[in-house]
């Protein structure tokens, strides 16, 4: 009989003609003589009574050109079987009653030959009737073979006796050859036995599975068996490469090619609901039958608070009859241009990775994934949270141990970091495209108008009490508490806000009238609130404090007084440090306070300084004779404040009172 050459037509609508052998592959199980292959009976198939239906029957494959053909009496056996470069081509006819095969075992009665060159896999053509289209399915891997199929693969693979469809291993061809690539540079560089042995592992190496101890003959044998593995791959994946052209060339993609144009391993990207690029790296895909659908499952990376971990990232596109048109797609491959957009941003989340005092459109946050998950997400779910908690909120955190970003997908990162909004005392997220480093401003602690006495107190108390120092990493050190109090616009919180300028240190702010009433949810609310100033090293400023010097509720005096010795108690106890601003003050709660500062009303003099250091901070060129005709008006730091921007940026004075205002003037609710 004539030598067949390789047909070039899908595996699906593949036929071999009635004189080419299947071929089959197999290493023995058991082996006495692991290089060769043992020849038993084939197991007795039903076949065709007459030579003519037996023909019509045959299922065509295609084979290499240096096979030799089969002899129409060698298939009335029911199974044909050829060697061929180290692997079997076996075709079995079956029908109804044979619903699978049996594969060769090896055994004392077929002992080993050496005239057979060894084998490592099993190709096996199968069909149920002689109507139903050809399947070729996978089998009897060697256990070299099957322990890297095992580690690039997986599924099907997995099992104890896998029986793999083409299909499977067509989708994994570029994840086969990148892999067998690697192994044959591993091999043929210089490298020491360290970089031997961990490819091997990679490889699925396992001493105690394939009892071969050495890794170099273990990697040389997986390089020889993948690469005939992939010769027979590619060849039979060149007519669906040609129809895949075909289509794409057309803009038009039939469903059974969805596979094959979406590769695994391979990055895409798409617009999400909100307009945006998102990105991901293919793991898998399936058709779901019901939904008439086609899903993309993939992955991408983000920061979980201690380390850089996967996120499942998917799409799916809605099958319709017919062949669908690309230019609809909305997932696509990725392109060096968004790869380069996705990049910039993915280095901006990465360097948010950690906790960090940022600015984000304005406003003063904290960039902190970390604390999110403990005091920003609502625990209160059933669900279990999946990512971790902090575990030790005495001490300040730092970014010493933050590992470096995911290089191979920094253009995988997500677009938001969550974190904590410092003025408008939120959690949520910002937008790392938004996020800029602050600016202070350094001139701030200089201009404020207070005798110098009292700012060498503050400013010396303040650098003392800095927790991320190693001298305060002490668990005994209790926190600090300062009154400052005076009538409004004498500039009680803008000299906190400036000494914070001045340590470029957080100002974590909260109105006391913003607490709950009960003692036992209070003491509950400021524990968060006070955990998370104290692992940002911030300075606690509570403002309208005269709800703590004075009893303007209607609850009995027994209650109010124990209310406030709660709140004082725990400020004094807490690791922080605590400013308090309060227009009066009462005897009976002075003793909580480590100090306290009093403010007076602003004079001519203070006012002309004010009005100096706010003019020549702003770069204003004004004469003295201006200042001094500005200074006799008689205004207060408060009726300043919208003259000077933001509470960062002022120089001398605050606002005051019992409601906090973000920017744009609009009252916003307490953290």
């Amino acid at each position: 009989m004539s030598e067949k050459s390789n047909l070039q037509e899908s595996p699906a609508q593949t036929l071999p003609s009635a004189d080419t052998a299947l071929l089959i592959k197999k290493p023995l199980p058991g082996s006495a003589c692991p290089e060769t292959l043992t020849t038993s009976p084939p197991p007795t198939v039903p076949v065709m009574s007459s030579p003519s239906a037996i023909k019509e029957a045959l299922i065509p494959l295609p084979v290499s050109p240096t096979s030799s053909s089969v002899t129409l009496e060698e298939c009335k056996s029911g199974t044909t079987e050829k060697q061929e470069n180290g692997f079997l081509r076996r075709w079995q006819q079956w029908d109804l009653l044979c619903a699978c095969w049996k594969s060769y075992e090896h055994t004392e009665e077929t002992p080993c030959t050496t005239t057979q060159e060894p084998t490592f896999f099993y190709v096996n053509v199968r069909r149920m009737t002689d109507q139903e289209k050809p399947k070729q399915v996978f089998s009897d891997f060697s256990p070299v073979l099957l322990a890297c199929l095992r580690s690039i693969v997986g599924g099907e693979c997995l099992s104890q006796h896998p029986e793999v469809p083409i299909d499977e291993l067509l989708l994994e061809l570029d994840a086969l050859d990148i892999r067998t690539n690697d192994a044959r540079t591993t091999l043929a560089t210089e490298n020491n036995e360290d970089d031997i042995v961990r490819c091997a592992k990679a490889l699925g190496h396992v001493y105690k599975d394939l009892h071969d101890h050495d890794a170099r003959t273990f990697l040389t044998a997986a390089v020889q068996q993948l690469g005939i593995l992939l010769h027979l791959l590619k060849e039979e994946f060149k007519p669906i490469a040609e129809r895949l052209k075909h289509a794409i060339a057309h803009g038009r993609i039939p469903l059974g090619l969805l596979g094959f144009y979406f590769r695994k391993g391979q990055k895409y990207w798409c617009l999400d609901d909100n307009g945006d690029f998102e990105a991901f790296r293919l793991v898998s895909t399936y058709y779901d039958d019901f939904d008439q659908t086609f899903h993309l499952n993939g992955e991408g990376s983000f920061w979980n608070g201690t380390r850089w971990i996967k996120l499942e990232r998917g799409r799916m596109v809605k099958l319709a009859e017919g062949s669908l048109i690309l230019a609809d797609f909305r997932t696509t491959k990725m392109t060096p241009e968004i790869c380069a957009r996705l990049t910039e941003r993915g280095r901006k989340y990465a360097a948010l990775a950690g906790v960090h005092h940022r600015l984000h459109r304005g406003r003063r946050i904290m960039a902190d994934r970390l604390a999110w998950n403990t005091f920003g997400y609502n625990h209160l779910d059933e669900t279990p949270f999946p990512f971790p908690l902090l575990q030790d909120r005495s001490k300040v955190r730092i970014n010493d141990n933050v590992p470096p970003g995911p290089e191979d997908d920094i253009d995988l990162l997500p677009r938001f970091m969550p974190g904590f909004d410092l003025e408008r005392k939120s959690w949520g997220l910002f937008d790392v495209d938004e996020v800029e480093p602050i600016k202070f401003n350094e001139n701030a602690w200089k201009h404020i108008v207070l005798d110098e006495s009292s700012k060498d107190v503050i400013e010396g108390v303040v650098g003392a009490f800095d927790f991320s120092k190693e001298v305060m990493a002490d668990e005994d050190r209790t926190g600090l508490v300062i009154l400052l109090h005076g009538p409004s616009g004498t500039g009680k919180t803008a000299t906190v806000e400036a000494i914070a300028e001045h340590f470029r240190r957080p100002l974590y702010s909260l109105a006391v009238c913003s607490l709950p009433l009960d003692t036992t949810l209070l003491v509950d609310t400021l524990t968060s609130r006070l955990d998370a100033a104290r692992i940002w090293n911030a300075i606690v400023l509570i403002e309208a404090g005269d709800i703590l010097m004075q009893t303007q509720r209607h609850e009995p005096i027994m209650e109010e007084d124990i209310r406030i010795s709660t709140t004082l108690n725990f400020f004094e106890q807490h690791r922080c440090i605590v400013f308090v601003t309060a227009r009066n003050t009462c005897t009976a709660y002075m003793s909580h306070f480590a100090m306290a500062i009093q403010y007076h009303e602003l004079d001519a003099d203070s006012r002309q300084i004010l009005w100096s250091n706010m003019l020549s901070g702003e770069g204003y060129t004004i004469s003295r004779r201006d200042i001094e005709e500005l200074s006799r008006v008689a205004v207060n730091g408060e009726e300043l404040h919208p003259l000077v921007g933001s509470p960062y940026n002022i120089y001398i004075l605050g606002r005051s009172g019992n409601e906090e205002h973000s920017h744009d003037g609009q009252s916003t609710g307490a953290f």
